[in-house]
């Protein structure tokens, strides 16, 4: 089967609440035919909810550039659909995915930022075949860039038993939706980081900052480190530092005697850094 990436998107979905200090993003939500799909929420939801828009090379360059800023490099996503494309039938279909339901106790619905790849990432590493099947609907192909700067494809499943009817809103078990609010919370402290203590990450590709934000929760969940300030702290120490930090006692010493202050975490500097500088 031919790749459908030789070919170009149908589509480009784009994430209003990224765009808002992006000039090339800016103008694909000022064309013409740009869609917004929360228009029935109000001009304020409109502006910053999901956008549809067919795709052309001048578009495409725009969306392309967007993905290189830091401000909008998550807010576009390509979407590839089977035979002719029907721009309606799109739009009427991510218009379900606007809400899903945690089948917990509580049965809240909540809305989903699926123009978000981040967050639509999240969803799909969490679904089985069959849901994966429902959320394409007329789609063949859903594709963004990840925060590690890498091309992601969502291919539709082929599968071997007709799925049943689609039921809106998605349902997620408690244990999709903890692995997708496990997943935004560490974009969410990523993003913290680059936007408060942007020094600790200077030279820091993406792609491992991804992975050492990543370890960095982990071994802060591990010692049960609840403060944001302090949190955010040891990510940037760790990408500072390579995630060498986080295997020294004196660094989770001075961890576990910070109390909601970050000052001494942030300041911490390994011995021999320590003495080599004295020695000079």
């Amino acid at each position: 089967m031919t790749s459908p990436l030789l070919h170009a998107p149908h589509y480009l979905l784009i994430d209003g609440a990224q765009c808002q200090d992006d000039s090339p993003a800016q103008a694909l939500l000022e064309d013409p035919q740009a869609q917004p799909l929360y228009r029935d929420l109000g001009a304020e939801a409109a502006q910053v909810g999901p956008w549809l828009l067919p795709a052309n090379p001048e578009r495409l360059a725009l969306a392309d550039a967007c993905v290189r800023s830091e401000s909008a490099r998550f807010a576009i996503s390509y979407l590839y659909a089977d035979g002719a494309p029907d721009l309606p039938d799109a739009q009427a279909h991510l218009q379900h995915l606007r809400h899903v339901v945690a089948m917990n106790s509580s049965r809240q619905r909540y809305y989903l930022r699926y123009a978000d790849s981040r967050a639509f990432a999240a969803l799909w590493a969490a679904l089985g075949e069959h849901a994966r099947n429902q959320i394409m609907g007329p789609l063949s192909v859903w594709s963004w860039w990840d925060a590690a700067g890498q091309r992601c494809m969502a291919i539709r499943p082929a599968l071997a038993n007709t799925p049943p009817p689609p039921s809106w809103p998605l349902r997620l078990t408690p244990a999709q939706f903890k692995q997708i609010i496990d997943v935004a919370r560490l974009g969410e402290l990523l993003a913290m980081v680059e936007e408060y203590l942007p020094d600790y990450l200077e030279n820091v590709p993406l792609a491992q900052r991804w992975a050492g934000v990543r370890t960095a929760s982990q071994w802060l969940a591990q010692r049960a480190i609840e403060p944001v300030p302090v949190r955010m702290a040891v990510v940037a120490v760790t990408l500072r530092q390579t995630a060498r930090n986080l295997d020294d006692p004196d660094f989770e010493a001075v961890v576990r005697a910070a109390g909601d202050t970050p000052t001494a975490v942030l300041a911490w500097q390994p011995a021999a850094e320590v003495r080599n500088a004295q020695a000079r």
